[in-house]
């Protein structure tokens, strides 16, 4: 028996050796706190299987004993009754203890305030022991949770239950940053830009400097002095003029151009002459309110289901809603949803015209625009009210007006681009939450707009946007739109009609002020074409991977408009993505690839072989059953284009525009036109900009201490280290990863070519198409594949990021030189700061702005 006791000991111990090792396991993985809490999960969860087996067992017992002592029917008619008195008591015991929970969390609030309000934690007591947990588990003090950036919301009715059921609102950010460094492993300096990040958005959490150190990329600590904002915070449209817009550091004497700038609008309902605006306001709040609890009734799920049925019972097409009103009587007859719904094109029309965005006559007069009602209400434990990442492929133009905006205001974020690239498919990650993706470093400040009832913000439709999870007290409720090119309807011959599909939407609102083509890139998008084909045939839903694929096509063709080649393998794709997307009955593309074939015998008749083969060699010897209406349609069209031999219809292009295709001699139903903006009142920020400078300067020495100068506010006393390097007419883009700056010093006349960091390749993206091969990840991609060009003359130098790819378009005699920074305090003293700096600004302003801390309306 005692060596039985030693023993069971013994066992004990290693039980709770392993517990301890567990739990520190949880703690490390997810951080204190949020271990913490999954430990004490885990354990509860487990007594709480052994506690009901239990009561089964002993119910079961119960069971059988009254059977026995009063006949099988009296024995369960006493088991029953018994059971509905338990069932009593333990429903009024719950009742107690939620009405003490509720006093108890008033109580918290009241103590919450009262530090929210004075900006601290308190001195000592049990309060400061919780208002300390905040602040190490969290990152942030008492007095900064949930407060946007920008604003001094300070305490206010409604910050509470968000801050009660969102403790760590920027914990989720930092998680995603410490995971994604560990897909760095084979590249030190990548691995700890992830890091570095993830410990600027928490510099006091310890657990996720801990976790950083503990990597193995080398971390000690911040290269940079910690930013003092993590967003781009932009306020209310009525708020401007008392709003400080950043600044960024310029060198003396030189000239700042902005390139590839991603524009934003804005207005406010009182501007657009509506009846009256303010019971606008109030029809749609009531009604999106009212609707959304029904819907909320006949669903009790979670909030991303409910909200999903509340979609689906809109009809989102307004003019097709107002002619059959049957599905939301209250709202699709009413005067307001009238005027909104005529108004909605204008404020599209408006935007591009103040872009200079050229749309055809056509265009202007068939806009199609989609709106409906998006309802957020206070959000529950456990359950996010949020919308993920996301952009509106096939739009041109998106705008949200903003009808009901409890405090404190739940902002739209919009990631910047250079670090989240439009082009992915970001609703991959949507089973994965906010978790799932982020914009990469240095490009991981968006811009967030802290709206106002009435505020419209406009945006391209590539922009990537979500709505973070609604921590005010109340409903949010907002009406989105989306504008879309119309199709162009056209009949070639008998049966053979349908609808060319505008394919520049995302193109034009991208395209650079002077864009630059590059005519040798066509086989690099065919590339990228194809091999985003090759990877949407393989899963479960393509369309998104199909709208990267129709881009580049626009890229092929926008850069070989005369090569037949080009319109050739053009054809054959979009062959290919009208059999997938009529298979999944998104549409009819079939017409699109026809007249791809077309000019491609056009502009060169001895191709027609080779498109006879291409036809045949697009449908399978066994077609698989769920394909065979869509192979049926294609034969159709194969034996059309056949027929026309060497003579191919020649019609006017119109899925997108291009001076060599549909220019001002070639147009007629194509032909741009440009206007003024009927609502003047809308107001443009161009955000994410990309900074070059052109200095005058032929001297080294004072190109260096510009670098110096634009890194100061990130590293004071930057040392800069300059070498020279080689800068190529011919070859792939280029980019100096070790270089925080370059200098082309030009001694006669030179240009530099950029490409548009919008279209980067990101490195390890689940999803993406992989760069393999010799052809993929050469050329941004499209989109964003206009470069733009920057001049020179003798005594004049060029100065951009290290980041930025660049070729040299031209030159007589230029001396190019790599800029690289060193950290200058601490134990980074030296150490090489690489693309970090100087950080890209969201936005910049601009010194032609009228009126002081305005920033530039125009373009």
């Amino acid at each position: 028996m005692p060596c039985q006791k030693q023993m069971d000991k013994h066992a004990g111990k290693l039980d709770a050796a392993h517990k301890a090792v567990e739990l520190m396991s949880r703690k490390w993985l997810k951080g204190d706190c949020l271990g913490l809490v999954d430990e004490v999960y885990h354990v509860w969860s487990k007594y709480a299987l052994k506690r009901a087996e239990s009561e089964k067992k002993l119910n079961s017992v119960k069971m059988s004993v009254a059977k026995w002592a009063r006949g099988d029917a009296k024995g369960v008619l006493v088991t029953v009754f018994m059971g509905w008195k338990q069932d009593a008591k333990t429903a009024a015991a719950d009742r107690r203890m939620e009405e003490a929970l509720l006093n108890e969390q008033a109580k918290l609030e009241e103590i919450l305030a009262t530090w929210l309000g004075d900006g601290g934690c308190p001195a000592r007591g049990p309060g400061a022991q919780l208002c300390g947990a905040v602040t190490t588990a969290c990152g942030v003090g008492c007095g900064q949770v949930l407060l946007p950036t920008g604003y001094d919301l300070r305490v206010k009715e409604g910050l509470l239950p968000g801050l009660l059921s969102q403790t760590c609102p920027g914990k989720k950010k930092y998680d995603y940053y410490l995971r994604r460094a560990f897909e760095f492993k084979d590249d030190s300096d990548a691995c700890r830009q992830f890091l570095e990040v993830a410990v600027e958005i928490s510099p006091e959490n310890t657990s996720v400097a801990s976790r950083a150190q503990a990597s193995p990329c080398d971390f000690k600590e911040l290269l940079l002095t910690p930013s003092s904002a993590d967003e781009l915070a932009i306020g209310p449209v009525r708020r401007w003029a008392e709003t400080p817009w950043p600044s960024c550091a310029k060198p003396a004497d030189a000239k700042a151009l902005t390139l590839f700038a991603t524009p934003l609008g804005f207005l406010h309902i009182s501007d657009l002459g509506l009846a009256d605006w303010q019971k606008t306001l109030h029809r749609f709040g009531t009604l999106a309110m009212k609707k959304f609890t029904q819907v909320q009734q006949e669903n009790g799920e979670a909030f991303v289901n409910v909200n999903n049925h509340f979609f689906q019972h809109q009809d989102t097409n307004p003019f097709a809603a107002m002619e059959s009103p049957d599905s939301w009587p209250e709202l699709y007859k009413s005067r307001e949803y009238k005027e909104w719904a005529e108004m909605s094109i204008e404020i599209c029309m408006s935007f591009l015209d103040k872009l200079g965005v050229p749309l055809t006559k056509e265009e202007r007069e068939e806009m199609e625009v989609v709106t409906w009602a998006a309802v957020y209400p206070t959000m529950k434990p456990n359950d996010p009210v949020t919308h993920y990442y996301h952009a509106h492929q096939e739009s041109i133009v998106s705008f949200v007006l903003y009808v009901k905006m409890p405090e404190p205001t739940t902002p739209l974020t919009i990631s910047d681009p250079r670090g989240a690239p439009p082009i992915e498919d970001f609703e991959w990650f949507q089973d994965r939450g906010d978790m799932g993706v982020d914009s990469e470093p240095p490009f991981h400040r968006p811009a967030a707009f802290y709206a106002e009832e009435g505020d419209v913000l406009i945006f391209p439709s590539f922009a990537i946007h979500k709505v973070p999870p609604h921590i005010g007290k109340g409903t949010r409720v907002v009406f989105p739109s989306n504008c879309h090119l119309p199709k162009k309807r056209r009949k070639l011959s008998g049966k053979h009609k349908g609808s060319e599909s505008p394919l520049d939407g995302w193109e034009r609102v991208a395209k650079p002020e002077a864009p630059a083509a590059r005519p040798a890139a066509v086989a690099s998008y065919a590339a990228h074409a194809k091999a985003a084909l090759d990877l949407a045939e393989k899963l479960k839903d393509p369309y998104m991977k199909m709208w990267e694929v129709q881009n580049q096509v626009v890229a092929m063709l926008q850069f070989g408009a005369s090569d037949a080649t080009a319109w050739l393998a053009a054809g054959n794709i979009s062959a290919r993505v009208a059999v997938i997307l009529d298979m999944r009955g998104e549409g009819q593309y079939y017409l699109d690839a026809a007249l791809m074939f077309a000019r491609a015998i056009l502009l060169d008749p001895s191709i027609r072989p080779r498109v006879e083969q291409c036809l045949k060699d697009l449908i399978p010897q066994k077609v698989p059953k769920k394909y065979k209406a869509a192979y049926t349609a294609l034969m159709h069209w194969r034996k059309l284009i056949i027929s026309w031999g060497d003579t191919p219809p020649e019609v006017e292009f119109s899925q997108f525009l291009h001076p060599a295709l549909n220019g001002a001699d070639r147009c007629s139903r194509m032909c741009p036109q440009h206007r003024e903006p009927a609502l003047r009142t809308l107001r443009l920020l161009r955000v994410f900009g990309t900074q070059v400078y052109v200095l005058q300067t032929r001297q080294l020495r004072e190109v260096e201490e510009a670098v110096a100068k634009l890194l100061e506010a990130d590293v004071p006393r930057a040392a800069i280290v300059s070498s020279p390097t080689s800068v190529d007419a011919e070859g792939p883009w280029r980019e100096n990863r070790s270089a925080s700056m370059l200098a082309v010093l030009c001694d006669g006349s030179a240009s530099m070519s950029f490409a548009d960091p919008r279209g980067r390749w990101s490195r390890n993206w689940p999803g993406s198409v992989p760069m393999k091969g010799e052809l993929l990840g050469l050329e941004p991609k499209a989109p964003f594949h206009w470069h733009s060009e920057v001049h020179c003359k003798e005594g004049e130098a060029i100065l951009f990021p290290g980041w930025l790819r660049y070729k040299l378009s031209s030159a007589e005699t230029v001396r190019a030189y790599s800029l690289a920074a060193l950290g200058s305090a601490g134990a980074q003293a030296g150490a090489p700061l690489g693309q970090r700096a100087p950080r890209p600004p969201p936005l910049c302003m601009d010194s032609s702005s009228a009126g002081p801390g305005a920033p530039r309306t125009e373009l």
